[in-house]
């Protein structure tokens, strides 16, 4: 019997078509569910292949977030592609230096724990550097005083850092969106409706090579997000989210 093509794999496929359906055929057989990819996760892929990471590298970290999911350790359920962002770019830095010095692949690196941790507190205190450019080049008083609301958030977490734990994770991640999503809702409500006509013809050209890969539900939600994500751009605004893509 002829098989029927499958309408997501019916073009001609590239080496970067390719790097996506890897990638996600490997998270949907690791999940054991056949759940496509998110919006969000669509673009921390596209900004792996950017950066040129290797597809062998990226799987490599989606196995490990896998494995230190079964661990018990409170919080660590892998429900996207941003639980795996940082572990790859861990995984990432390491084959690279390995490359550059040639050391031995098995050399051990610093404990799992003790990753996670300079991580979040790495990301934490360049994202308040981020808030504070953006605090300096505003002129509106509502996003300046969301601004001061972050800033504060943010040294207090860094300040409690001492204390932080795998299950901390989770927590702090949905204050963090929220504060984001304030962010993004009040820079779009200053910005001009000329501007954002013209950030979504952006928009709409970065995305049509990929228009046919995608749901429509999809296309239409990576559109909202990539949007967005223009429109924070505009005042300089960090993405504060501990998963954002990079």
């Amino acid at each position: 019997m002829k098989e029927t093509p499958n309408p997501r794999t019916a073009v001609p496929v590239s080496g970067e078509q390719e790097y996506f359906a890897r990638i996600e055929g490997r998270f949907q057989q690791l999940r054991g569910s056949p759940i496509l990819l998110s919006p969000k996760d669509w673009l921390r892929v596209s900004s792996w292949w950017k950066d040129q990471i290797p597809a062998s590298v990226v799987l490599r970290g989606i196995e490990i977030a896998f494995e230190r999911k079964h661990k018990p350790e409170p919080g660590t359920v892998v429900r996207s592609l941003g639980y795996c962002e940082p572990i790859i770019r861990q995984e990432w830095e390491r084959w690279r230096q390995e490359s550059v010095t040639r050391r031995s692949a098995h050399q051990a690196g610093p404990q799992a724990g003790e990753d996670q941790m300079v991580w979040v507190r790495n990301h934490l205190e360049r994202t308040a550097t981020d808030l504070k450019t953006a605090f300096e080049r505003t002129k509106s008083p509502a996003l300046r005083d969301a601004l001061r609301e972050c800033s504060g958030f943010l040294k207090e977490e860094i300040s409690n850092l001492s204390v932080f734990h795998s299950g901390s994770l989770e927590k702090m991640e949905q204050r963090l969106l929220l504060l984001e999503r304030d962010l993004g809702r009040i820079a779009l409500q200053i910005l001009d409706a000329a501007e954002i006509a013209r950030i979504e013809s952006e928009v709409d050209r970065e995305l049509a090579p990929y228009k046919d890969l995608m749901t429509g539900e999809t296309f239409r939600e990576t559109r909202k997000v990539l949007t967005e994500d223009r429109v924070r751009g505009v005042f300089f605004l960090p993405r504060i989210s501990l998963f954002a893509r990079a």
